[in-house]
């Protein structure tokens, strides 16, 4: 269980992400997140990987910002919650 200012930087984190959309007038989602696009984005790419960072911390888990790995091992977590695993 993530401490409570764990959840608080995963929160901020999450807010600098919706922050940094918001910032990209007339961009879309779909551009936003074009793996040929991610040099015109910066602070959209670095708000990402510190919320892949923050989220690692509060789970204790160490995946160099693998976003594939982090996302399996949240369902995971999920699952057990819930009874499924």
């Amino acid at each position: 269980e993530p401490t409570e200012s764990q959840r608080e930087e995963v929160e901020r984190c999450a807010q600098a992400v919706l922050d940094a959309r918001d910032a990209q007038e007339g961009a879309t989602l779909a551009d936003m997140y074009d793996p040929k696009n991610e040099p015109f984005f910066p602070e959209l790419m670095t708000a990402h990987k510190a919320l892949d960072a923050a989220v690692e911390a509060a789970y204790g888990v160490d995946f160099g910002g693998d976003e594939e790995k982090i996302v399996a091992h949240l369902f995971n977590l999920y699952a057990k919650k819930v009874g499924e695993l």
